[in-house]
């Protein structure tokens, strides 16, 4: 029993496969693919870079240089994650047997209500009681869709199963099997006159025949009796009624015939004789006409013979009128060849006398131009000596510029970091690492608080609201910077960045000459929660979370007298 094929996106199955488990390429589920990545770990399917390297030898992500496959490294880790993802068994649905991928599948109530791992999912999907099968009659008609467990119920109903007929043994489909009890001739069937059981074949006869309850004509009707009686009645109607009048006009009658079948013997014999005479005759004429035939066939003979001498005879004069027409075109032709040949070579012995008188002109005018440019080229050489030189004379000329350039853009730089140390004022940097991060959870408006840093004696805070600063940010993680119980703080200058595994993927934020509260000041939505796990590398191995952040105060006022 072959089950029925099925078509399904694994991301259809389970709402736990994020981005992360997506080939950001072909935006295919990593489910039964090779996972790789490059050196600063960008993932894709081994399809996608195997054909992307192709046509560049470069990371599709970061663009990092790829000389060939054997640099990637398989993202075993990712694969293994991807297997243990729990979804639900395809065949749940109803319509998961479905031509249109785009199709959207609907949970069927009577499905298959297992969770599987993705690396169970195959055996189950083989072994699921509630899979599709074909019909066992699938191959005589049949295309329903059924379930497993339904198989045996459905045969029992299935309008396609074979039956044999109880009354005459043939083998009919069960759709079938209702009309065909209305025609089987081997069924037994009421007779309407003796309600005897009689196969429907042998009806007619039964009728016609046999059956005792059938009214029928005495057999003298076609001498005048027209009494009408059942069958089993006949044998009492001949015995208690009088025939005798009857048995009169049946004795005329075969009187009559009698002498009508004499006369007719007489004619026949008469008849005989006269034909008996004929034949005579014409056994006569046929031997005259046989000797007839026999002179004729000689004479054909002797004929056939002399007009067959006449056909060589003409064919042998035939061929020799042939062979002499076809020698005389064969001359005509030749002649023919020869005049066009010699008209051909005179014409070609005045165009060779034509070329050689041209050929010696272009030589002289070619020795002219050769001597010429033979100069040009001189004059060429010379020009070329003279360019080198004062390209060797420019070139050591830039070296010089280069090199003043070189010291004037040191210069710039280290008065333009002297300026910007004096307006910015003074920098403090530092990391906060946030440890157990997973066991942490938060209602809306719940925080996590750093400790102090910065410089005494204005002190700051980091807050972090894992899960919003209130109901319209559930989901998303809040970051602000607050200045605990200082008063408040004006053009404060703060960069924060959420590290990642990969550097290039770190998630920083910034603001400028901002005045900050004991409340904090910052985002909302700092990052989605969703995003914050091993995965994607912002939360590390060991369930850990990093900031890096750099805090600047304003610079100082200048000093006032009176």
């Amino acid at each position: 029993m072959s089950r029925e094929p099925i078509k399904y996106n694994v991301s259809e199955l389970s709402s736990e496969l994020d981005e992360g488990y997506i080939c950001p390429i072909c935006l295919e589920s990593y489910f039964k693919k090779e996972i790789y990545q490059c050196k600063e770990g960008h993932c894709s399917c081994k399809e996608c870079w195997i054909k992307s390297l192709e046509n560049k030898k470069e990371c599709m992500q970061c663009k990092i240089k790829v000389n060939s496959f054997n640099e990637l490294s398989r993202a075993r880790q990712v694969e293994r994650f991807l297997l243990k993802i729990c979804v639900c068994c395809p065949y749940s649905f109803k319509n998961i047997i479905r031509v249109d991928e785009s199709e959207k599948l609907i949970k069927d109530g009577w499905g298959c209500n297992e969770i599987v791992k993705l690396e169970e999912l195959d055996n189950h999907i083989e072994n699921c009681n509630f899979r599709f099968v074909k019909c066992k009659y699938y191959e005589i008609g049949c295309m329903d869709q059924i379930r497993y467990n339904q198989n045996e119920f459905h045969i029992s109903k299935c309008e396609y199963q074979p039956l044999n007929c109880t009354h005459c043994s043939n083998v009919y489909l069960l759709k079938i099997m209702e009309q065909h009890y209305l025609e089987c001739p081997s069924m037994l069937i009421d007779c309407k006159e003796c309600n005897e059981k009689i196969k429907r074949e042998e009806m007619y006869m039964h009728i016609d025949k046999e059956c005792q309850e059938v009214v029928i004509s005495c057999k003298f009707l076609q001498f005048g009796c027209n009494d009408k009686i059942k069958r089993k009645n006949l044998e009492n109607h001949l015995d208690q009624t009088n025939h005798s009048k009857h048995l009169s006009t049946v004795l005329e009658s075969l009187i009559n015939k009698n002498n009508q079948l004499s006369n007719s013997i007489d004619y026949l014999t008469k008849g005989k004789e006269l034909m008996a005479s004929t034949i005579e005759d014409l056994v006569i004429k046929n031997n005259l006409l046989l000797n007839s035939i026999d002179y004729l066939t000689k004479g054909k003979e002797y004929m056939a013979s002399t007009i067959e001498d006449l056909n060589i005879k003409n064919n042998l004069l035939s061929d020799s009128i042939n062979e002499l027409i076809k020698g005389k075109e064969l001359m005509a032709s030749t002649i023919e060849d020869l005049v066009i040949k010699n008209n051909l070579l005179l014409n070609s012995i005045d165009y060779l006398t034509k070329g050689k008188e041209y050929m010696s002109s272009t030589i002289e005018d070619l020795n002219i131009k050769n001597n010429l440019l033979s100069d040009s080229i001189n004059e060429l050489i010379k020009g070329k000596e003279n360019l080198i030189i004062k390209n060797n004379q420019l070139s050591n000329s830039i070296d010089e510029l280069l090199k003043g350039k070189e010291n004037l853009i040191i210069k710039n730089n280290e008065l333009s970091n002297s300026i910007a140390e004096l307006s910015r004022g003074k920098e403090y940097k530092n990391k906060w690492i946030i440890s157990n991060y997973s066991k942490i959870f938060h209602s809306p408006g719940q925080f996590l608080k750093s400790p102090p840093f910065g410089y005494a004696p204005y002190f700051f805070h980091i807050l972090i609201y894992k899960n919003g600063m209130d109901t319209s940010d559930i989901g998303n993680i809040g970051v602000f910077l607050s200045s605990g119980d200082n008063n408040n703080q004006k053009n404060i200058s703060f960069s924060i960045a959420l590290l990642n595994y990969y550097s290039e993927n770190n998630y920083s934020y910034s603001f400028k000459n901002s005045d900050i509260t004991p409340s904090g000041f910052g985002w909302n939505c700092f990052i989605n929660g969703n995003h914050m796990n091993i995965i994607t590398g912002y939360v590390k191995e060991d369930d850990k979370v990093e900031f890096e952040f750099t805090l600047t105060y304003p610079p100082p006022n200048p000093l006032l007298s009176n």
